[in-house]
């Protein structure tokens, strides 16, 4: 049986906002289950190298290559990005037990570039890896570095190496230092992650590399949203959550305060239904008061949120639908004002 700090922990982990470094488009349920088999994959092969270090190494650098290939989705995915970076500490490690000191220093270099400042877990790999750690971060700490400048023409996620590591804005340069070498550059729109642009530069110790996005402004007039069938085509007045999601999110609401409704009401009751006291009284009696209550709160908050939301979507439809009944009647044509009767 789950206990209660256990179900709070999940439960808070479920709710927690994806860590970022600039606003992005939420990812679609393909690019979502994408991340998922990337950080299933990098975390099965983590885990088979400790079983079989020198097998393991072909199973990290066949992992990691793909996830290098799909950097796009795995960049943008907390837990993939995880999973990459702990692969490749695991990488270094078994490297340095196949006596390739050189290509482990390698594997250690990229991934302190590409942390984005962040301390990488090296002390969970053993005192060899730390050890090396030490004397790459030292190693590049007096290393000339050079410099990729990045530009988009909106904004954009930078990613270096299949690792996220700032964010340009609109006809702002980023300057990213990185060691010399050889580097895959990937810049992805914010707003729409299907635009992008992949660079492999090289760079000299002190020299600099520009790589550039040139993303499409946005066109001078309103862009008007697509209509569900039983709308008629009308406009929908600029709502900001679709009617199917607001009544997903209120249907989920609902739910939980059930759910939590029935942790509440089975508190301190035995999980077969017999007696809590007397003879044959249970011992395993359920606790689940608290994580009842926590339940309770996220369904309130997310039925109440969605409920704002919905509403306020369909009073701005149902203005719309007033706006284009008028012009039902009034219509402008291509050389100007014709009524219709």
């Amino acid at each position: 049986m789950m206990t209660t700090p256990t179900l709070v922990l999940a439960l808070s982990l479920a709710i927690a906002p994806p860590s970022g470094k600039c606003p992005a488009t939420a990812p679609s349920a393909d690019d979502a289950a994408a991340a998922r088999a990337h950080a299933v994959a990098l975390r099965d092969a983590e885990t088979r190298a400790t079983e079989d270090p020198e097998q393991g190494v072909a199973l990290l650098t066949a992992a990691l290559d793909r996830a290098r290939a799909d950097a796009a989705i795995v960049a943008r995915d907390t837990d993939a990005t995880e999973a990459r970076q702990y692969a490749m500490l695991a990488l270094a490690r078994g490297l340095l037990g196949a006596e390739k000191r050189a290509e482990a220093a390698k594997i250690l270099d990229i991934a302190l570039a590409t942390a984005a400042g962040d301390p990488l877990p090296s002390k969970l790999f053993g005192p060899s890896l730390v050890a090396l750690h030490e004397e790459r971060k030292a190693a590049l700490d007096r290393t000339s570095t050079a410099t990729l400048r990045a530009r988009c023409t909106g904004a954009c996620l930078v990613i270096v190496d299949a690792a996220w590591v700032t964010c340009a804005g609109p006809e702002a340069t980023v300057d990213v230092a990185l060691p010399p070498g050889a580097w895959e550059v990937l810049l992805v729109d914010a707003a729409d992650p299907t635009r992008t642009h992949a660079q492999r530069v090289e760079l000299a110790a002190g020299g600099s590399a520009d790589v550039l996005l040139e993303i499409p402004k946005a066109a001078g007039t309103k862009r008007r949203t697509s209509r569900p069938a039983d709308d008629g085509g009308l406009d929908d007045g600029g709502r900001k959550l679709p009617r199917w999601a607001g009544l997903v999110g209120m249907a989920v609401g609902v739910v939980a305060l059930v759910a939590g409704g029935v942790l509440v009401a089975v508190d301190r009751s035995c999980p077969d239904g017999t007696n809590t006291s007397g003879p044959g009284a249970c011992k395993n009696i359920l606790n689940t008061d608290l994580p009842g209550y926590v339940v309770l709160g996220i369904g309130g908050g997310t039925l109440i949120g969605f409920a704002t939301a919905f509403g306020v979507g369909e009073v701005k439809q149902a203005r719309a639908r007033k706006a284009n009944a008028a012009k039902a009647q009034v219509g402008i044509g291509p050389t100007g004002l014709s009524l219709r009767f």
